[in-house]
């Protein structure tokens, strides 16, 4: 029992470092950065490619929904994976960020 104790507050520390720290786990001999774009260069919903998904992302979704269609469109904006950026890219995306909706995953054969 001790064990199991001693392991989930272990892994809870090491949560709570990555949800509230500044992407460093340091130890006694070295540190760790932790960066997102070391799994995906473009991770689906990151049309800015800062690695990281926000508000930034969603006014970039719309601008080229709306306002400066782009032609061949970002294949980080569909997210839905239906081969058109439209306002249900922007619902899904918004819902993911926001309300921490399901997460987006790379569309097959791209």
């Amino acid at each position: 029992m001790k064990t199991h104790k001693v392991t989930a507050i272990a892994l809870l520390m090491l949560l709570f470092a990555l949800l509230f720290g500044n992407g460093q786990l340091a130890t006694a001999e070295t540190a760790v950065t932790l960066d997102p774009c070391d799994l995906h260069p473009y991770p689906m919903g990151d049309l800015n490619g800062d690695c990281r998904h926000n508000l930034v992302d969603v006014v970039l979704l719309i601008n080229a929904v709306f306002i400066f269609p782009i032609d061949p469109f970002p294949v980080n904006g569909d997210v839905n994976c239906d081969n058109v950026l439209d306002i249900f890219d922007i619902i899904q995306l918004s819902d993911f960020i926001f309300a921490k909706g399901p997460a987006l995953q790379p569309c097959d054969g791209r």
